[in-house]
């Protein structure tokens, strides 16, 4: 495994605590965190089950507070300080 590997798992275990801290899914703060970017206008998800339909629909309401969304921004800039991943 690469060191891009290891940063986008370090990223996700970011992301898994938080998910714990506020008692919802990775996905819903995935979620969530897109559609509050200003340029993004509407967020495309797709499922396979209909709980993760009802687990999309959820992130709607997610309320990342302007400290959680800058949390989540320094760990984007963290993984990405070495280039892109993929």
């Amino acid at each position: 495994q690469g060191t891009a590997w290891q940063r986008s798992q370090d990223f996700l275990d970011h992301l898994r605590k938080l998910a714990n801290e506020l008692s919802c899914t990775v996905a819903q703060i995935v979620v969530a965190w897109t559609i509050r970017q200003p340029s993004v206008d509407i967020a495309l998800c797709g499922a396979r089950h209909p709980k993760q339909i009802q687990e999309t629909a959820a992130a709607m309401t997610l309320d990342l507070d302007p400290s959680v969304l800058e949390r989540i921004n320094s760990w984007i800039a963290e993984t990405l300080a070495d280039g892109p991943i993929g």
